[in-house]
């Protein structure tokens, strides 16, 4: 499994927001193979606990880039700074 690095953005842009998106989706693909590997009961649950977080970011994102926000000054961005 790969370490997962901090995705710093200064100003978003749809490009930047996409690139975040993709490299997402590929975590999120290698915590599936993960979950679906000979894990302990206890290392499963916090699997598909990360999971369910990094599912939530990735819809965030999405729902960033459907509206496409442009700014960190963005309403639907800052919202998400909550």
């Amino acid at each position: 499994m790969h370490k997962i690095q901090p995705f710093c953005i200064k100003e978003s842009s749809t490009a930047a927001l996409e690139a975040f998106l993709s490299k997402s989706n590929d975590q999120l693909a290698e915590l599936v193979s993960a979950v679906r590997t000979g894990l302990t009961p206890r290392a499963a649950k916090i699997f598909r606990s990360l999971i369910v977080i990094d599912v939530h970011a990735r819809n965030i994102v999405e729902k960033l880039i459907t509206e496409q926000v442009h700014s960190t000054d963005d309403f639907s961005w800052t919202s998400q700074m909550r």
